[in-house]
């Protein structure tokens, strides 16, 4: 593979030695059986960069990381279908590792984020592919850049875990270079029977719902039609603006906010109106339910719910925001809804009928935004050794719009808000009078350098 640029493609050189399979210690093999929710998420690979401004060395993040696999050993195990269940088989196949350098320089390389050479920065999961247990379940790619600067890229099978996971490992990494120790992950054989047996039974709403076939055809449709008319869209928030958003929307609500509140209701406020179907949607927002619901932070797996808020034409953006505070608030008193959830698809099918499911929310032709909160899982220490990183950001490339997520800024200040989103709304928003809108609370503090990559910034 190469990079373009300029229409043209610029060789990428190996490093030596660095291109191999990365296999922890010996251990025993164990299977581990996937629950019906990494089922529904089987079809998903999760890319993922950190960019530092110096240049690491690869054969030492090679090593360390080899130091890690035997803890984590599903990093370094294969996903396979045995009929209609689905399993992570931890036999150290090993994690697919390489290593290049580019002549590209750091900054270049932030500039791609805004387009489909950021896909280069990664070594893409086939998760179809995958299944059949002939591919590795992580994989890393090391990009050295000209004049310094790295970027670690990584691309993992959902069914594996989630962002919660993936930390787990990532900060272990980082921790064998610097000789700390953290807690070792808590990997369990039988994912849904775990769940039952450690979380409280809910007669909460159900969260997810069977496709009928009218609706499978539609989808189907709406994927190879309209769901190809998306672009990207990347805004920087500064610290000041955001402590502004979260005043101001604040004192209106009589809420008291967190970022994620306030960016997310302000965004998709913003969205609902540049899109010229005036409807009521739902505003999504992903949650980790583990420390909600009793469950240790080390439990490797995909544990996700969701506070699915109705977002109706006109509505205000402070008002969105205390909703969604009030709603994750008392996420596990009102909103967990995970076993009812396992119920509802082993009485309609099972695992036979799984890609039938679909979390309740998520219906891009009903125009549903669904927001990821990538910040707060302790970026900034994954260090390898030296400095944080200057910035982390998710770069996949979702099959449909309608999906957004944030992520801590340049330094961790501040904020990015991504999304993948109908190509007219796009360019409405990055217009003067979007762009306006977008930054009302900015002021007139210094931002960092590198916002003015042709972001929102």
């Amino acid at each position: 593979m190469a990079f373009k640029d300029g229409g043209r493609y610029r060789a990428r050189v190996a490093v030596d030695g660095a291109n191999s399979q990365v296999k922890g210690a010996p251990h025993p093999a164990r299977q581990i059986r996937c629950g019906l929710q990494d089922q529904m998420l089987e079809t998903f690979p999760v890319p993922a960069t950190f960019f530092y401004e110096e240049t690491l060395d690869p054969g030492r993040l090679r090593d360390a990381l080899a130091q890690v696999l035997e803890d984590f050993a599903p990093f370094a195990g294969v996903v396979r279908r045995q009929g209609h269940e689905l399993f992570v088989e931890c036999r150290n196949s090993g994690v697919a590792f390489t290593a290049v350098e580019s002549p590209a320089q750091l900054r270049e390389a932030l500039e791609w984020l805004d387009d489909t050479r950021r896909l280069g920065l990664v070594d893409m999961i086939d998760p179809r592919a995958s299944r059949s247990g002939g591919a590795p379940a992580l994989k890393i790619k090391i990009t050295s850049f000209r004049n310094g600067g790295t970027c670690v890229g990584a691309c993992w099978h959902h069914s594996v875990g989630d962002m919660q996971t993936f930390m787990l490992l990532v900060k272990a990494w980082s921790g064998a270079i610097s000789g700390q120790a953290l807690p070792k992950p808590v990997i369990v054989e039988d994912r849904d029977a775990y769940f039952e047996k450690n979380v409280a039974d809910e007669a909460h709403a159900i969260g997810v719902r069977k496709l009928g076939l009218g609706e499978t055809l539609r989808f189907g449709f709406y994927l190879a039609t309209r769901a190809r008319d998306r672009s990207l869209i990347r805004v920087y928030f500064s610290p000041e603006e955001i402590a502004a958003m979260r005043d101001a929307y604040g004192a209106e609500s009589g809420a008291r906010l967190s970022m994620n509140d306030a960016v997310t209701a302000h965004m998709g406020v913003l969205v609902a109106e540049r899109d010229p179907i005036r409807r009521t949607r739902y505003l999504s927002v992903t949650v980790n339910c583990r420390s909600r619901v009793g469950l240790p932070a080390e439990l490797v797996g995909n544990f996700l719910g969701s506070v699915d808020v109705p977002l109706e034409p006109g509505a205000s953006a402070p008002a969105m925001a205390a909703e969604i505070r009030r709603r994750v608030d008392t996420f596990a008193q009102d909103h967990v809804n995970l076993r009812s959830g396992l119920r509802f698809i082993q009485e309609n099918g099972g695992a036979k009928h799984i890609r039938r499911f679909i979390p309740r929310a998520l219906d891009p032709m009903a125009g549903n935004l669904n927001t990821t909160n990538w910040s707060r899982f302790g970026v900034c220490d994954v260090t390898f050794g030296g400095r944080p990183p200057l910035l982390f950001a998710p770069i996949g490339e979702a099959p449909i719009p309608w999906v957004s997520a944030i992520s801590e800024g340049f330094s961790n200040q501040g904020a990015v808000w991504g999304a993948l989103l109908p190509r007219a709304i796009v360019e409405a928003l990055k217009g003067p009078a979007g762009r306006a809108a977008i930054h009302r609370f900015r002021g007139q503090e210094k931002l960092h350098p590198l916002t003015d990559l042709g972001w929102v910034s």
